[in-house]
């Protein structure tokens, strides 16, 4: 692997207060052999350093965040020094089948990390660029179109942009990717159909221009497909499954515009829209509902990585005594049927969405015999050692539950007969013998291979 590489970005120094922004660096680094400390800076190994994003005040909270962490990035073998970050990121991910993370299980220094700094540059809170534009419709210049529309009364048009104003020398010239008299660079990237100048780097956000939306996208042409139907660009490995959304709409978060946004954006799978970062943000917060439908928030891999820390962390909690005869009635946001459920001080589980995205709506009075039954056969089944208390994946289970909520009346039409506090425990302690499925379940609530005659009714 080559030396460090520290990506150049326009010397902030080199122009007045005014034309100076505040921009995220990203440093990717190994570890030195046999470490394991990610977080000792002597242990760092820099391999390459680059603007990352701009710091801007609407996403400060986060950025905030942000710069404190540490992230896994990916196996040191993948990592390749002498191109560009984004495409190591697309060629690994692409590379990885069925959500594989078995890699993070590598020792410490056969991994790369990613963390991040504060510098500053040229430009504003959208862009990297040493010049600022000229709005042809008022005449007047301002550091990008972005900072233009949030002032004035009318869209700035960008594609007919002639004129920029160099941040350095303040030359008033045509537009291009240098300045005529000082030489200094505008940007990395130029676009003239857009009449787009961004210095953003290449390591973190490429770009291209789409003919079929009309402008410029961040990544990589090659690793993206345009979906003629909604309009939009979608990463190859999401196409065959994307949902074709319109994008002229507004983020469900901060309200403001998907379509004209510098951001990333995502469809969840409620089919609602939101910029990339509000999503983090939220995920970040610990709100995992939609804000609009409440469904269940997090899509692709962080779907099946926060189910299961959910389902985890569900099992291992136990039930205070004072909640085990409580039963509550339950609403699944994303499926909105109702069920019974024993009280619990953490999650509610949906046994038909496999989710934990449930909602209280209020205690459930339970028929004292039934309750007994239910409670004699969870215990029952808990003592088999099966699974936990809490299982949630068992059909034996849910079974069970649908009984329960039917009603006392409704087991006692399908047993034949009467249920008594010693039958109900009969039955329950029958299941220790042999339910192991549904069938079987139903076995034992029906009375078969249990001895009832020595009971005194």
């Amino acid at each position: 692997m080559s030396e460090y590489i520290s990506v150049k970005y326009p010397d902030a120094s080199s122009v007045q207060e005014q034309y100076q922004n505040k921009i995220v660096l990203a440093t990717v680094f190994k570890l030195l052999p046999g470490s394991e400390d990610k977080k000792d800076i002597n242990k760092q190994v820099p391999l390459k350093t680059f603007p990352y994003q701009i710091y801007s005040e609407e996403r400060q909270t986060y950025l905030d965040e942000e710069v404190k962490k540490i992230y896994l990035h990916m196996p040191l073998s993948e990592y390749d020094v002498n191109i560009t970050d984004y495409e190591c990121q697309e060629r690994f991910t692409n590379s990885q089948k069925d959500e594989n993370e078995s890699w993070i299980n590598q020792k410490p220094d056969q991994l790369v990390y990613l963390k991040f700094s504060v510098g500053y540059s040229i430009g504003c809170q959208h862009y990297i660029r040493g010049c600022q534009v000229k709005c042809e419709t008022c005449q007047k210049f301002y550091p990008c179109r972005l900072c233009h529309n949030e002032v004035e009364d009318h869209e700035f048009p960008r594609k007919l942009t002639e004129t920029v104003k160099c941040s350095h020398c303040e030359l008033v010239q045509k537009i291009s990717l240098k300045c005529e008299q000082c030489d200094a660079q505008f940007g990395t990237y130029y676009c003239d159909t857009c009449r787009l100048v961004c210095g953003m780097s290449k390591e973190s956000k490429p770009n291209f221009h789409c003919e079929q939306c009309g402008v410029c996208k961040v990544g990589l042409k090659n690793y993206n497909i345009h979906c003629d139907k909604c309009e939009q660009c979608y990463k190859k490995r999401f196409f065959a499954n994307h949902k074709c959304i319109s994008a002229n709409s507004e983020c469900i978060i901060c309200l403001g515009s998907l379509q004209n946004s510098i951001y990333g954006k995502l469809v969840l799978e409620c089919n609602h829209q939101m910029h990339q970062h509000c999503y983090t943000q939220l995920l970040q917060s610990g709100n995992l509902k939609c804000p609009v439908c409440k469904r269940f928030l997090p899509i692709d891999s962080d779907r099946k990585r926060i189910y299961e820390f959910q389902l985890k962390n569900y099992r291992r909690i136990f039930v205070p005594i004072e909640m085990q005869n409580n039963f509550v009635r339950v609403h699944c946001n994303d499926c909105q049927q109702n069920f019974v459920k024993q009280q619990h001080p953490y999650l509610y589980h949906c046994e038909r969405c496999k989710l934990f995205n449930c909602d209280v709506l209020g205690q459930y009075n339970v028929n004292s015999k039934l309750k007994a039954f239910y409670i004699q056969f969870q215990l029952s089944y808990n003592q088999k050692g099966l699974k936990s208390r809490m299982c949630t994946k068992n059909d034996v289970i849910e079974v069970a539950t649908e009984v329960f909520e039917c009603g006392i009346e409704k087991i006692e039409e399908t047993l034949g007969f009467k249920i008594t506090q010693k039958k109900a425990e009969k039955v329950a302690m029958a299941l220790n013998k042999f339910p192991r499925t549904v069938e079987e379940l139903k076995l034992a609530l029906k009375g078969k291979n249990i001895d009832y005659d020595d009971e005194d009714e």
